[in-house]
């Protein structure tokens, strides 16, 4: 008589498997947080270029690049869905602002040799987004997170005594907790969501080329530079569109203290290539940044702890 084997529980044959969707995920977060540090490099290739001609490519390009992605994956629906959306309309026009404003911020560093200031803003965006989160939707701050937010604010503080106010630092940091802020009232999804703001944005993106185009002070350098530059230029969809693909991929397979973890190494790749680039690092940019450092190590720290927590808890029930 032929035995017959009884089928595994489920939770054991999810469990067989997670160890190897926690790995692809993993690799998918790193390569993600990767691309977006090494953004820096890409931007120094097209410095020659207007930090506002930049942008307008990068909007246009960003369309055609996710509708591609979209279309591969599956998930079209998710952005005609927006499309009949009135909430999504207003909140993704605020978006699709606040994500122009610090896309043009950061192009602007890069070209004018402020890298490590644009990451002192990526290093404190968390932090920020933790503030906000108490403020407009009730969430309550644990002592670590209270004690993560004055390190930096500390941090901050200083340069801006000693220094003045890093403004590039403040622009990426504020308008990058409003856009998650945005985005998480939403609920767009990470490809759906960048291609309506882009949509949104395309007409004041083509307006101004037209305008270079048509000036006679300006050129469109785009059509006047040659091959290299415009083909620069149009990989900036790919660029804009591929870690955001492999962040959303990573996201689903990820606990949410991990991808916390992770989304520091973006600005600490934008700080060492500040570094590489020769920006300079004076003794008040040290104190402040290890004021800042130290405030994300306790923000990790909690972060590691709470994410454990909400896992045993989970287990047990």
């Amino acid at each position: 008589m032929q035995r017959v084997r009884a089928p595994l529980p489920k939770d054991l044959t999810q469990h067989e498997h997670a160890p190897r969707a926690d790995r692809s995920g993993l690799a998918q977060a790193v390569s993600a947080y990767v691309l977006w540090g090494f953004f820096v490099v890409y931007f120094k290739a097209v410095d020659h270029v207007s930090a506002m001609e930049i942008l307008a490519h990068r909007i246009i390009w960003a369309v055609p690049f996710c509708a591609l992605l979209l279309v591969l994956i599956k998930r079209m629906g998710n952005f005609t869905s927006l499309l009949r959306s009135p909430r999504a309309w207003r909140a993704m026009s605020l978006s699709a602002v606040l994500v122009s404003i610090n896309w043009l911020a950061f192009v602007w560093a890069v070209a004018n040799d402020r890298v490590i200031e644009a990451s002192l803003g990526y290093f404190i965006n968390p932090l920020l987004s933790v503030v906000l989160g108490m403020v407009f939707l009730g969430e309550r701050l644990r002592r670590a997170q209270w004690a993560a937010v004055t390190l930096a604010f500390l941090g901050v503080s200083y340069m801006t005594v000693m220094e003045g106010a890093p403004f590039v630092a403040f622009t990426v940091a504020v308008t990058f907790a409003f856009y998650g802020l945005v985005r998480k009232a939403a609920h767009p999804g990470p490809l759906a969501g960048l291609m309506f703001e882009t949509t949104l944005l395309i007409p004041f993106a083509f307006g101004y080329l037209v305008y270079l185009q048509l000036s006679a002070a300006h050129e469109l350098v785009f059509v006047e530079e040659g091959l290299t530059t415009s083909l620069l230029l149009f990989a900036a969809g790919a660029i804009t569109c591929t870690p955001l693909l492999l962040f959303a991929m990573g996201a689903k397979k990820l606990p949410l203290a991990t991808m916390g973890f992770l989304q520091f190494i973006t600005p600490t790749l934008q700080f060492v290539m500040g570094l590489l680039y020769g920006e300079p690092f004076s003794v008040t940019r040290a104190i402040s940044f290890a004021l800042i450092w130290l405030g994300v190590g306790l923000f990790i720290t909690d972060s590691v702890r709470r994410g454990r927590s909400e896992a045993r808890s989970r287990r047990a029930t």
